[in-house]
């Protein structure tokens, strides 16, 4: 009995741990998931409406390629505190100091998003970029063009 109790506790547990990492999951990422879906069948010139001239336009038989660029350059600096062991006149003394970055990280964030058109529609949308810049720059490049998000359920 004990052991069934503890079960249904740590059950218990980990489903409220599921619907608070539920609660927190960006609603961009969902909304992304459903762009090449809901994009499909535009126009060009809906698409050219919404999300403006494409940095670059190819054309190969009867496919239309628009693609669409969002990058953005990330910089962090590394503070350093150290702690110092010396020795000197009166014997050994230790002391605190704080450290000025020397070197900083930098790194880009990038999203191209393709659209493929044939007879002048959608047919396919293509994300790609670095992982960490998906999210927000390619919403920031298809959110003119996506429908509202869904009203939340009360």
């Amino acid at each position: 009995m004990q052991r069934s109790l503890a079960h249904a506790g740590r059950a218990l547990a980990v489903s409220i741990l599921g619907l608070g990492l539920a609660a927190c999951t960006d609603p961009r990422v969902e909304r992304l998931a459903a762009a090449p879906d809901d994009l499909q069948g535009l126009t060009r010139a809906e698409v050219l409406s919404c999300a403006g001239v494409p940095e670059r336009e190819a054309q190969e038989g009867p496919l239309t390629f628009l693609t669409y660029e969002a990058s953005q350059i990330e910089q962090r600096e590394r503070a350093s505190l150290g702690v110092g062991l010396g020795h000197g006149r009166g014997g050994l003394r230790t002391g605190v100091g704080l450290g000025f970055p020397i070197l900083v990280d930098s790194f880009e964030r990038r999203c191209e998003a393709t659209f493929t058109l044939r007879d002048d529609k959608v047919e396919r949308l293509v994300l790609t970029g670095s992982e960490h810049g998906r999210t927000g720059l390619c919403f920031s490049i298809l959110e003119p063009c996506l429908p509202p998000p869904p009203e939340p359920k009360e």
